[in-house]
């Protein structure tokens, strides 16, 4: 790290560098007996028969680097700037590193002559950002290779079988966000408000794309999709009491989120179970169900839509009912 200020301390700047490398490593082996002749010799040898037993191995390791810069002029102008890379051993060589910048802007107005004398602001600030983050998560450690396991045996004779149909393209999913914010302190800061917008963009989505089951298997994982999202954030506090042995503060806030997937693997649809749907226009996760119209009073049946006009209610029938995200949560 750098610190240093310059021009009679009105500039002042912060630098830092960072390297950081992990590996993860986890073993597992397992036993299962039963017919134990007591509980006070709980130990394998004790028992009847053994049942089953497994065991298995997995690793990965993570490789990051990451530069910022932070320049403040005289408190009121500020400005950063970072870029970092990560490599993951969940990804082929082609796709093992991303490169992630990020850069933003604030503007304390408050600090600014012509509100100094504006005793009821505390603080007014206007920022905004741009910036850039990888995910590697809900994947195998070995999600990009052709895996072999054991276990598949005949008889007494052991057997190794494909377990894995590998996906040689894998690459980092990303995420692009553009954010503008606002915070106010107001009466000595005894009440603060911050407002933000942020709409943000997801590319190389990583999700199970369906196969024909004639290769063994019937989804494999890919970079397949994008998805647009944005939403606002609120947030206010308040500092009721504060005294030397009691301090009473007040925190209310509310965010609202929408999404909607833009593409897909030619932007066929891809179910999850007979409940969930990713399609192309709609929210990420949506429902697609067959909709219910209440309850027949004659029969006591539940009546559905038939939306086809076959005059049978089947899985043709199924149309999007709703999405998992909330209108707004706080």
């Amino acid at each position: 790290s750098y610190d240093k200020s310059f021009y009679n301390d009105r500039l002042d700047l912060n630098a830092i560098a960072v390297y950081e490398y992990q590996k993860n490593q986890r073993e597992n082996n397992r036993v299962d007996a039963s017919n134990f002749p007591s509980d006070l010799t709980p130990y394998i040898t004790s028992a009847a028969s053994i049942t089953g037993g497994t065991a298995n191995f997995t690793e990965y390791a993570m490789a990051s680097a990451l530069t910022r810069v932070n320049l403040g002029w005289e408190g009121k102008y500020l400005f950063s700037a970072s870029i970092r890379r990560d490599g993951s051993s969940k990804f082929p060589k082609s796709g093992r590193f991303g490169y992630f910048p990020s850069v933003s802007a604030g503007w304390v107005v408050s600090q600014e002559n012509f509100l100094k004398g504006v005793e009821t602001i505390s603080l007014l600030k206007v920022r905004a950002s741009y910036g850039s983050t990888g995910n590697q998560e809900g994947i195998g450690n070995f999600a990009y290779r052709r895996t072999i396991g054991g276990g598949f045996n005949y008889f007494d004779t052991p057997g190794f079988a494909l377990s894995a149909i590998g996906s040689p393209n894998l690459k980092w999913e990303s995420t692009d966000q553009i954010d503008i914010g606002i915070d106010l302190g107001l009466f000595n800061n005894r009440l603060e408000i911050s407002a933000d917008y942020y709409n943000k963009k997801t590319k190389d989505l990583l999700l199970n794309r369906p196969i024909p089951n004639t290769t063994g298997f019937t989804t494999i994982l890919e970079n397949i999709g994008n998805i647009k999202g944005s939403g606002f954030d609120f947030q206010i506090t308040s500092r009721n009491f504060t005294g030397s042995n009691f301090n009473w503060s007040t925190s209310l806030n509310l965010s609202t989120y929408k999404n909607e997937v833009t593409k897909l693997y030619n932007d066929q649809p891809i179910d999850q179970g007979f409940v969930v749907r990713h399609a192309v226009g709609q929210p990420l996760g949506s429902f697609f169900l067959i909709k219910s119209l209440g309850v027949d009073p004659e029969t006591g049946d539940m009546k559905y839509e038939d939306i086809d006009g076959s005059g049978t209610v089947t899985s043709a029938d199924r149309q999007f009912l709703g999405n998992p995200l909330p209108k707004f949560y706080g």
